[in-house]
């Protein structure tokens, strides 16, 4: 007699991909605070002219926050990707409820983002103009010189629009933005691309889906195109058959793909080049995580990856001008701390207090991001394909 599942457990996989969503936003997270705290942790000094010019010398060394968004671009493509496939395949595609749903997924967060952000660069220059505050700090930081400049209303509406980078600067000091542009456009493109060589896709329209596909690809540039391989692959992990992966083939697998994913942070390579590897060592952990079979009764486990994978997006949205305006307010005049227990201490607060604010600002907004999906399907129909549980890896997705 089969044994009754027990309740309140959740797959293997699914609290694995959680895992791995909250695990990427707290690396973007602490790698974005160390850089305006510390120079580094293992510096018993601020950084001296040598170190910066050092710094600057080693652009391309890829830092452990670039390698998590990679990772974000896998997840988004195995998780938005896999579900364009499916939905293709089984005949239920509707470009109308695609779109709905990635625009409020994103939108729904984003808006409320921007003006916090916004409103905080504005106050933060007001309140702390000297020349000594961060946001007057060298260019090794993460503060542009041109701010004053990102906080036009072109600006904030291109950022609203995807357009970043493409058509004016992320807005404020959240330069974190950078990557949604990215992500839309490969939301846009991705299901063009499958309706081109879909057998059921009749010969005009797929004229048509191949003129939009490279007219986008001219819009957008290289610089968004050349990632568009690291999305693609977290697709092609949603295509593979769904098989189960025994330890003796996972550990090896798993141990292979972490070292090479310490070996890119490591070792200088180009940008697109370091990019690319780390999304192939993830590619293969995602491919092992997502075909581990069984419940997790692990109930802390599962509850505390639940909590940073909820509000993994939320936090990659105000993080950075939150976390600027701290050190504004507590570091002043502005200084690389030295390591010690006060500092790291204060460090970790502060990341702690910026975390709170992203789950207050997550109950605020992204948790009713349902809600205002079933409030814009009017029509009955609409809504049972729009509705998502928050059971399903999608919808606790960073951009699922």
């Amino acid at each position: 007699m089969p044994k009754s599942p027990v309740v309140g457990t959740r797959p293997w996989s699914s609290v694995h991909l959680n895992a791995i969503r909250g695990v990427a936003a707290l690396l973007v997270l602490l790698g974005h605070t160390r850089s305006l705290f510390f120079s580094s942790f293992t510096a018993m000094t601020g950084p001296t002219t040598t170190q910066t010019a050092n710094h600057v010398a080693r652009g391309n060394r890829t830092t452990v926050g670039e390698e998590a968004v990679i990772i974000f671009f896998v997840l988004s493509g195995y998780l938005v990707g896999g579900s364009v496939i499916r939905s293709i395949k089984n005949g239920t595609w509707s470009w109308k409820s695609y779109l709905l749903k990635r625009i409020t997924r994103l939108w729904v967060v984003l808006i409320p983002a921007l003006l916090f952000g916004i409103s905080l660069d504005i106050l933060g220059m007001h309140l702390f103009g000297s020349t000594t505050s961060i946001y007057a700090a060298p260019s090794t930081t993460l503060v542009p010189h041109d701010l004053a400049a990102r906080l036009s209303w072109k600006v904030i509406l291109a950022n609203a629009t995807f357009l970043q980078g493409i058509l004016a600067p992320t807005a404020g000091t959240n330069n974190s933005l950078w990557s949604l542009a990215y992500e839309w456009w490969y939301y846009l493109q991705f299901p063009l691309l499958i309706l081109v060589f879909s057998k059921t896709t009749k010969p005009s329209l797929r004229l048509l889906y191949l003129t939009a596909f490279l007219g986008s690809t001219v819009f957008v540039g290289r610089e968004i195109m050349a990632l568009f391989p690291s999305w693609l692959l977290g697709a092609a992990v949603a295509a593979l058959p769904s098989t189960k992966l025994s330890k003796a083939f996972a550990i090896p697998l798993l141990t292979f793909s972490m070292s090479c994913l310490v070996l890119v942070k490591l070792f200088d390579m180009s940008k697109y080049l370091a990019a690319w590897s780390a999304a192939i060592a993830f590619s293969v952990i995602l491919f092992c995580a997502v075909r581990q079979r069984g419940s997790c009764t692990n109930a802390v486990y599962r509850r505390v990856t639940g909590f940073f994978s909820d509000i993994s997006y939320t936090l990659y949205l105000i993080h950075l001008p939150l976390a600027i305006f701290i050190c504004a307010l507590v570091d002043r005049p502005w200084h690389y701390y030295s390591p010690s227990i006060m500092t790291i201490s204060t460090f970790l607060l502060m990341n702690a207090a910026v975390v709170v604010a992203a789950f207050l600002f997550y109950k605020l907004f992204e948790g009713n991001t349902d809600r205002v999906r079933r409030a814009l399907a009017n029509k009955s129909e609409d809504a049972g394909v729009l509705e998502l549980s928050v059971e399903r890896p999608e919808a606790s997705a960073r951009f699922g």
